[in-house]
């Protein structure tokens, strides 16, 4: 019962432990730890649109696990914050490592957080996948602008330094 509640409060906790385990991965890339960071206040603010946009209500019966309570657009739904974020944070960080035992890990508190949304009725099934899919297109995104557009340029960079250095 106490591994459960545990697992419960990970879940619920998981977007902070994913987003402090990425910022972490990401810290010796520096380029990308700044597009990440700029990514998830952007991918917050979708997140608030999309709820006020819909307006899809959390399922009757939600339970609190921390005591939180939810106002503004954070009453309604769709799409899970919770789902977005962590996916957001997943697929960025996979983009720029490649390292599957974060990946697996981070997955694996993925999980953990849609189980517990849906255990304590915060979001529906559909919320769920439907912040999952935003999440990962966000984080796909955000990965191949600041390759393309910074990550391109500071490995050029690099490489015409050490270039001169030989």
């Amino acid at each position: 019962m106490i591994l459960i509640d545990l697992f419960d409060v990970v879940g619920f906790l998981g977007p902070y432990i994913v987003f402090i385990m990425t910022s972490i991965q990401l810290y010796s890339y520096t380029y990308y730890l700044y597009g990440y960071l700029v990514v998830t206040f952007i991918s917050k603010l979708i997140n608030s649109f999309m709820k006020n946009w819909y307006r899809e209500p959390r399922p009757i019966g939600a339970r609190s696990i921390l005591g939180e309570t939810y106002e503004g657009p954070e009453k309604y739904g769709m799409p899970s914050g919770h789902a977005q974020s962590i996916f957001t944070s997943i697929v960025f960080l996979y983009g720029v490592t490649e390292k599957t035992f974060w990946l697996y890990l981070e997955l694996f508190i993925a999980g953990l957080t849609v189980l517990q949304r849906w255990k304590y009725k915060n979001h529906t099934p559909k919320q769920l996948f439907v912040g999952a899919c935003l999440g990962a297109f966000i984080g796909y995104s955000a990965f191949l602008m600041n390759y393309y557009f910074i990550g391109n340029r500071y490995t050029m960079f690099m490489n015409d330094k050490n270039h001169l250095l030989e």
